[in-house]
């Protein structure tokens, strides 16, 4: 809408689930505006082409994949089955981005994803794709950056003393391993070399026929903190103190009834009431993973509001729009009402933003 002036001033962007991958796919669609010839970068349609891209059903894929494909699969002593539901989930989307730009020639979104977003030009914003380690409950993050003094394993580093075997991962399933949701989909495997190993000549082909060991797994980055807020405040951290000044923050949420730390008054927003407690044994424990992982994104914007100041932070709720009583459906596939709800709310920022 700006015609790239927004995207020159963006700084960092740090997503989880379904929000990384719509910052995935963001970036990807900007470089291929940053290729056209000057004249040709204000054209109309842009908003048109995201909006192609995220009606596509995502999830009918991925059901099928289970319903179909794996659960026989585990029924049977043989294997026939060489994907999986994450798998599934990477290829719509890829199917998805040629079907909105089939002028994509590069396929971008199949392209590694280090080499694709690399920041070191300046041209393009620090990229955090968080996912969550299960064994050690760490952030684990895909990042065109050096994480030296972020508390969180980097996809694309090394830990401890193995290299993580992740160096051509693709754009796409970097985005996918921030949004392996349970039973959606699978967690990812890493794999890595010890690099206690001789670096002798073909090392990491020694490493690719076999000499290699699982690192861990990574499932969706909302079960370390739901908003990706938490990282961002730690890059701005390092930033000199004068940078750092001139910092907003657009925090983005789609949770139905979360609780605004700054516009409330502003928006005419009041949070919706909490879910009733559920009594089950059962049910409890997964509550609260839930409501946790919820809190924890409450708490980030909460503390980001106070060291930026609320004058420099933008709340934008996707959920509730004022005046809806009802949460409008956000989910795999984007429905007309909530796009159209998604687009006036986009008019209404762009008419309230400071300059």
């Amino acid at each position: 809408r700006s015609c790239g002036r927004f995207g020159e001033r963006l700084l960092a962007m740090s997503g989880v689930s379904g929000g990384s991958i719509g910052l995935a796919v963001y970036l990807a669609q900007r470089q291929l505006w940053q290729a056209l010839p000057e004249p040709q970068r204000c054209q109309p349609g842009r908003v048109a082409e995201l909006q192609h891209f995220f009606s596509h059903d995502f999830l009918g894929p991925v059901a099928g994949s289970l319903l179909f494909g794996e659960l026989p699969q585990a029924m049977v002593p043989w294997t026939y089955l060489r994907t999986e539901r994450g798998a599934t989930l990477a290829d719509t989307l890829v199917r998805a981005w040629q079907a909105a730009f089939p002028n994509d020639a590069k396929g971008l979104l199949s392209q590694p994803f280090a080499q694709q977003f690399a920041a070191a030009d300046g041209r393009l914003p620090a990229l955090f794709l968080n996912a969550t380690g299960v064994e050690s409950g760490r952030r684990v993050i895909a990042s065109n950056l050096r994480l030296d003094e972020l508390l969180a394993d980097s996809l694309y580093g090394q830990s401890g003393a193995q290299q993580l075997f992740s160096q051509g991962l693709s754009v796409v399933d970097a985005a996918v391993n921030s949004a392996r949701f349970p039973i959606i989909s699978p967690p990812g495997r890493v794999l890595a070399c010890d690099l206690g190993l001789p670096r002798r000549a073909g090392f990491e082909a020694q490493c690719a026929q076999g000499r290699q060991g699982v690192w861990g797994h990574v499932v969706d980055g909302g079960f370390f903190e739901n908003s990706g807020i938490e990282t961002l405040m730690d890059y701005l951290a390092e930033l000199p103190a004068t940078q750092r000044q001139a910092v907003r923050l657009i925090a983005i949420d789609s949770t139905p009834g979360a609780p605004p730390q700054c516009a409330a008054a502003a928006l005419g927003q009041t949070p919706a009431a909490g879910q009733r407690a559920t009594g089950s044994d059962l049910g409890a424990p997964l509550a609260t993973l839930l409501s946790v992982r919820q809190a924890r994104a409450v708490l980030a914007l909460k503390r980001a509001s106070e060291q930026l100041g609320c004058e420099r932070v933008v709340e934008w709720t996707l959920a509730a729009a004022p005046g809806h009583q009802r949460a409008p459906p956000l989910g795999w596939a984007l429905s007309a009402q909530a796009r159209a709800l998604m687009d006036g709310d986009a008019h209404r920022h762009v008419a309230t933003a400071p300059r």
